[in-house]
């Protein structure tokens, strides 16, 4: 296992002698080490920390929704937004909130080309909207994933992600960005979450397929969308949630097929009242769109 050591942030003139005193302890320490030991350290993406502790995690708490879905598509503000939120990394290299961006395209459409630019910019998390069957899910998947070394322990889904990346905004050297930026949790040590949306009755009734694709993290139920392709038009409308009963079915479904594979099904919520109701029905991902 090879020992992950942080190259030493740049110290001011008036502490440069315990900065040494510091630097030096600790090369002692790593080559003290026993072989196979690596240094603790916190996730990079506080999402799936908060996942692995069994705690729900909330938007604005532990993660951050970006959309570009409704929203206008413009790469360079996004890398921009995402270079700000890594400004807030601690001294352990853990930012606040793990971004997770929505991207434009659909899940029956070219996603591979707008998930690299995404990744690219600093995204800890990838949700695709619509998505209907495995075979999309998979190609999500491999689009998320780099093509894994010869040794790898999880080879496949064979990644299709061209060799860039960001480092840098994620605070880590070339080699540790790319063994980390890996779907999680296929590689338990991956940083990279994988989360579709289910929004139509397609998906719905393939939702255990989307689940069993390895890399999926979980899914997000879009319930707006998902009330108007069922026919009961909008699930919440003029500041009222109107719930129309088939969509809460379905909604049942996808939460009852996150729980047989222990997965981690999410809901966007608009009142604290639906976020304690969905939590305590097990839902472990809430996206709060009210000011929290």
């Amino acid at each position: 296992m090879r020992v992950i050591v942080r190259r030493p942030r740049r110290q001011r003139t008036g502490t440069f002698r315990r900065w040494v005193a510091g630097t030096v302890g600790t090369a002692l320490l790593v080559l003290t080490m026993p072989p196979g030991v690596a240094q603790e350290r916190p996730r990079i993406n506080r999402l799936i920390e908060t996942l692995e502790q069994g705690r729900p995690a909330i938007s604005s708490d532990v993660w951050v929704f970006i959309d570009q879905e409704h929203g206008p598509y413009l790469i360079d503000q996004l890398g921009n937004r995402l270079r700000d939120l890594a400004a807030s990394r601690n001294d352990d290299g853990q930012q606040r909130l793990a971004p997770m961006v929505r991207v434009p395209t659909e899940g029956d459409q070219n996603v591979r080309w707008v998930i690299k630019q995404v990744l690219e910019r600093g995204a800890m998390g990838i949700i695709v909207p619509q998505v209907e069957n495995a075979a999309q899910a998979l190609k999500i998947v491999q689009a998320v994933r780099f093509p894994q070394r010869r040794e790898s322990a999880h080879p496949t889904p064979v990644g299709r992600r061209s060799f860039a990346g960001a480092p840098r905004t994620w605070g880590l050297p070339v080699l540790d960005y790319i063994a980390e930026a890996d779907v999680w949790p296929l590689n338990p040590a991956g940083e990279l979450f994988v989360m579709p949306m289910i929004e139509n009755a397609d998906g719905v009734r393939n939702v255990g397929e989307i689940l069993d694709v390895p890399g999926v993290g979980g899914v997000l139920i879009g319930p707006s969308d998902l009330a108007m392709g069922l026919g009961e038009g909008p699930w919440y409308a003029g500041g009222q949630a109107l719930r129309p009963p088939d969509t809460r079915a379905a909604i049942q479904t996808v939460a009852d097929a996150c729980v047989a594979r222990n997965k981690a099904c999410g809901m966007v919520t608009w009142t604290e009242d639906e976020t304690t109701q969905y939590l305590a029905d097990g839902f472990r991902i809430i996206f709060a769109t009210y000011r929290r």
